[in-house]
């Protein structure tokens, strides 16, 4: 090899530039040819093609020898190596803890404690780490779902197979009362979902935090819990106006078609509220998208809504690039548009919006007004709250000094109705207050510049939105001392039943008096008569 040309075994002649270039060019029936052997400066594969590569092409993240060996055994200041047995073998360092799992097992996005969301409960390891508050979310959970299924299919049974069908304000306070469980339903299967995700998620969160928050799913569970609680919030405005409206003006009739109206009109607002923040087009994005993951781009991997507009300044100020494209309104589109021109892999994964702040999807409703741009939005939510509770305040009050009125007025035993209903009205206006006010006094605290912990606020909306959906069957519907009566009832009528049976079975087999058994089967039978009047009171 000592000019441009090698004499072969049984070809003549090579030629300078098909030495050495990795492909046995001799034809030689062994695998070492003399124009791939001794090469200098090349690195020789272990198996397979090409025989050798150039060193510049050694360790650069890119296999060029089919079996990899080019990129084995490189630095971790170039390559992280999955080692979990997987397809992939290893990535670009550049590539570990960017959000997107590489390695089949996601190794590369564990024990990436900078790129998740840690608070008080939220860590690296678990999406809620305290178990104590796991285990009050996990019963609060149940407890809302179970308890508004119930009174959602005893709401049904009373409308459609029960024999004496409410009729008037009845009809029109249980269809409230319907209205008022699915709704709390929704609540409480957000929460059951983010205790089942916390689950699934235990031991790694971390490895999942920017997959969980940017997904759909996430954007989901907000948008149900947005919808179950704005519309549990109008459910108890018309549930409260139309009992003191009762109480006020008893003998004016309401229309029922138009309780219809008011209720559909509730969900298409909570809808809308919900939906909007979620809604694709620039201008929706624009102002609900706190920040952006981008794709293999070594300039700039996240971009915070804060910043996008001096990115896109900066890039036509410099004149990197060119803006030709006029059809292009959005600023994150626009920032896209721009990367995308310097490397066409650098487009935008993972978007980070209204919903995705926290990792159990909690709508942005603190957000500060220097920086985000979602401030407007979530003081709306504010607003509705905060005067929804002085408009169901003003309407227990007058229930409740009408009750005083009469509890004034009447004989005892309506006077212990009446103080019972005051108890009802004094209970149903605490839990409200203490389920509502703190978010919303956050909140408008925020908004005016007062610095408010986010810890606090998860925690507050976590425990606090989930429990009020949780007591409303309770507080409304399935009252403590009715739903024991009834069970007893049921139990009693029961116990009755079998005797009946019991002394029926002796009767015909003449083991007694037919005079005795005669006796003895209608005592139990005036026994349901009076269970059966006790639960209907």
């Amino acid at each position: 090899m000592d000019g441009p040309w090698i004499q072969c075994q049984i070809q003549d002649i090579l030629f300078g530039y098909q030495i050495c270039n990795g492909y046995r060019d001799c034809r030689t029936e062994t695998t070492k040819t003399n124009d791939e052997l001794n090469c200098p400066k090349r690195f020789y594969c272990k198996s397979g093609l090409p025989i050798n590569i150039p060193d510049s092409k050694l360790c650069d993240t890119i296999q060029d020898c089919e079996d990899d060996s080019d990129e084995m055994y490189c630095t971790d200041e170039t390559h992280f190596y999955c080692e979990d047995g997987g397809k992939v073998l290893y990535i670009n360092r550049n590539k570990a803890c960017d959000g997107a799992k590489d390695c089949t097992s996601g190794k590369d996005e564990v024990k990436c404690r900078q790129e998740c969301t840690n608070s008080v409960f939220s860590n690296e390891e678990y999406m809620i780490e305290n178990k104590y508050f796991l285990i009050a979310a996990w019963i609060i959970s149940i407890s809302a779902v179970v308890g508004n299924i119930l009174v959602i299919i005893y709401s049904v049974h009373d409308f459609f197979c029960r024999r004496g069908r409410p009729k008037g304000n009845e009809r029109k306070n249980k269809l409230l009362l319907l209205n008022l469980s699915i709704s709390d339903l929704l609540v409480g299967i957000y929460n059951l979902s983010i205790c089942i995700q916390s689950h699934i998620s235990s031991g790694h969160y971390c490895q999942e935090d920017q997959e969980w928050r940017s997904g759909i799913t996430c954007s989901a569970l907000g948008a149900i819990l947005v919808i179950g609680s704005e519309s549990s919030v109008f459910t108890l405005i018309l549930l409260s106006s139309f009992r003191s409206r009762t109480i006020l003006k008893s003998f004016e009739r309401f229309p029922l078609n138009w309780f219809f109206k008011i209720i559909a009109l509730s969900w298409i607002t909570s809808i809308i509220l919900a939906l909007f923040p979620l809604l694709p087009f620039a201008v929706f994005e624009d102002y609900f998208i706190d920040s952006v993951r981008f794709a293999d781009n070594p300039f700039f991997a996240t971009v915070k809504s804060i910043e996008v507009d001096e990115l896109n300044n900066w890039f036509l100020v410099t004149g990197i690039i060119n803006n030709n494209n006029s059809t292009i309104t959005g600023s994150w589109d626009m920032l896209e548009h721009f990367a995308m021109q310097i490397n066409p892999n650098y487009t935008i994964v993972k978007k980070f919006g209204y919903y995705s702040a926290h990792s159990v999807c909690l709508p942005r409703l603190l957000p500060d007004p220097k920086t985000n741009k979602s401030w407007g939005y979530s003081l709306i939510f504010m607003l509705i709250n905060f005067s929804s509770f002085f408009v169901i305040f003003i309407s227990y009050v007058i229930i409740y000094r009408k009750s005083v009125e009469t509890n004034l007025a009447v004989e005892s035993t309506s006077s212990g109705r009446s103080k019972a209903l005051q108890k009802k009205i004094s209970f149903i206006l605490l839990t409200d207050f203490c389920c509502w006010m703190p978010v919303c006094i956050m909140g408008i605290l925020q908004v005016i510049g007062i610095d408010i912990s986010l810890d606090g606020y998860l925690a507050i909306s976590l425990f606090l939105i989930p429990i009020n959906s949780a007591f409303n069957p309770v507080i409304y519907y399935l009252e403590p001392s009715v739903v024991l009566k009834k069970l007893s009832s049921t139990f009693c009528r029961r116990r009755v039943k079998d005797e009946i049976d019991r002394m029926e079975a002796h009767r015909r087999s003449g083991t007694r008096k037919s005079a005795i058994g005669v006796g003895i089967q209608q005592s139990p039978t005036a026994g349901i008569r009076k269970q059966d009047d006790m639960a209907n009171m």
